[in-house]
């Protein structure tokens, strides 16, 4: 779950680096571009990696 998260993430970061930076923030506003959010977890628990016992 945590590489997903990162991998998200980064591609969000990459994408809103995009959408702010010229020239590609012309096409951008051109086709109505947005920035995305980050995903965020806002309860702790659901972060701990959850423990399996066989």
């Amino acid at each position: 779950m945590e590489k997903s998260r990162r991998y998200y993430n980064g591609t969000v970061r990459e994408n809103n680096t995009l959408v702010e930076s010229f020239p590609s923030n012309i096409i951008a506003n051109m086709y109505k571009f947005e920035k995305s959010p980050f995903f965020e977890l806002e309860n702790i628990a659901e972060r701990e990696v959850p423990s399996v016992k066989f």
